[in-house]
C-alpha cells in the first residue's frame, strides 16, 4: 500500500520527492527545488522495493533519474520565489571615469570615454540610467529597478 508523504527514489538512489497523490495506475512524486518544482507521474508497475528506514516507508523505483526525467516528469513549475529572489541580485551599473582608475593610463589617455547605458534586449543606447530604465519598461515590458 503505498502512503501519501513516502519518500521516493530512483534505482540510481536520486531523491525525486515525496507522493502527494496516488490513483489506480499512477502516483505523483513531487520536490520542491529552487527554481522550479519537479512533479513526476509515475506508473504503479514501476515500483522495485518498498522498504521502511526509522518506521518510515520509502519507494524504490526500476528507472534511473533520467529515465524518469525523460519518460514520466509532468511539466515543471515555477517557483517564482527562487525566481525573484534571482532576479532581484542582479544590478547593472555603467562605467564611468571614476571606476577607471585601475586602468592603464595609457590606454584611458588613447580612447575616448564615455558613461553610456546600453539596453541588452535592443542594443539601443542611454546617456542615464533612468532612460534605459523607462525604455525597457515602455519599449520591452520588461523588468525594471533590479
Amino acid at each position: 500500500m503505498i502512503i501519501k508523504g513516502t519518500k521516493v527514489y530512483t534505482s540510481d538512489e536520486k531523491d525525486v520527492g515525496t507522493i502527494p497523490k496516488v490513483d489506480r495506475e499512477y502516483f505523483t512524486s513531487y520536490k520542491k527545488g529552487t527554481i522550479t518544482d519537479k512533479e513526476y507521474r509515475i506508473p504503479l508497475h514501476s515500483m522495485s522495493k518498498l522498504k521502511y528506514e526509522k518506521e518510515r516507508p520509502i519507494i524504490l523505483l526500476t528507472m534511473t533519474e533520467d529515465q524518469l526525467r525523460h519518460d514520466y516528469m509532468t511539466e515543471g513549475k515555477a517557483n517564482s520565489a527562487g525566481i525573484i529572489d534571482i532576479l532581484l541580485n542582479i544590478h547593472y551599473e555603467a562605467i564611468n571615469a571614476a571606476d577607471s582608475a585601475s586602468l592603464p593610463s595609457k590606454e584611458v589617455e588613447d580612447r575616448p570615454f564615455s558613461s553610456e547605458y546600453v539596453c541588452d534586449m535592443c542594443a539601443e543606447r542611454f546617456s542615464d540610467v533612468n532612460s534605459l530604465e523607462e525604455h525597457r519598461k515602455d519599449v520591452h515590458k520588461g523588468p525594471t529597478g533590479i
